[in-house]
C-alpha cells in the first residue's frame, strides 16, 4: 500500500506486511521542451513593414496567414515563401507546421541539471534559430459592390 498523504510530496514510503517502512525512490518526472522558430517576416518590396515573432515547432501556416491577415486588414492572393520568394519555396498546404516546412526549432529554456550537477554562475542564453519568412499579396478589391454602397 501507498501512503496517499496530501502533505508528503517528498519520496514515497512503502509498509509491508511485517510492518517495516521502505523507502521508494523519488522519480524525476522529465520537462517536456518545446522547440521554438523566430521567423523574419518581410513584405516583398516594401522594407518598413518588416518584423519578427516566436512561434513553436507546430504552429500551422494558417496561424501565419491570420497573422497577417490581422496585420494588413483584407488582402487577397498571400503567398508565403520560406528562405527565398520563389515558385518552389512557396507554401500552398495551409495545414502543414513549421516542422513539416522543414523548419528546426530550439528549446528557449536551458536543459534541467542532473542530481550533482551546479548551475553555471552565468545565465544560460539560448539560441533559437531565425528563419526569413518572405511574402507578398494583393491588396483587397475596392470596387466591391458593398464597399461601394458605404462611400
Amino acid at each position: 500500500l501507498l501512503s496517499h498523504s496530501a502533505n508528503n510530496m517528498g519520496a514515497k514510503k512503502k509498509k509491508k506486511d511485517e510492518g517495516e517502512v521502505v523507502q521508494v525512490p523519488k522519480k524525476k518526472v522529465p520537462t517536456i521542451r518545446e522547440n521554438w522558430v523566430n521567423i523574419q517576416f518581410k513584405l516583398l518590396n516594401w522594407k518598413f513593414m518588416n518584423f519578427s515573432m516566436k512561434f513553436r515547432e507546430n504552429t500551422h501556416v494558417f496561424t501565419l496567414k491570420k497573422l497577417l491577415q490581422e496585420r494588413h486588414g483584407r488582402i487577397d492572393d498571400l503567398k508565403l515563401c520560406f528562405h527565398a520568394f520563389t515558385e518552389g519555396n512557396e507554401i500552398h498546404n495551409e495545414m502543414l507546421t513549421l516542422k513539416e516546412c522543414g523548419l528546426k526549432g530550439a528549446p528557449i529554456e536551458p536543459p534541467d541539471l542532473e542530481e550533482g550537477e551546479t548551475a553555471p554562475a552565468e545565465p544560460v542564453e539560448m539560441v533559437i534559430p531565425t528563419v526569413q519568412l518572405f511574402y507578398d499579396f494583393k491588396p483587397a478589391n475596392f470596387s466591391d459592390p458593398v464597399v461601394l454602397y458605404f462611400k
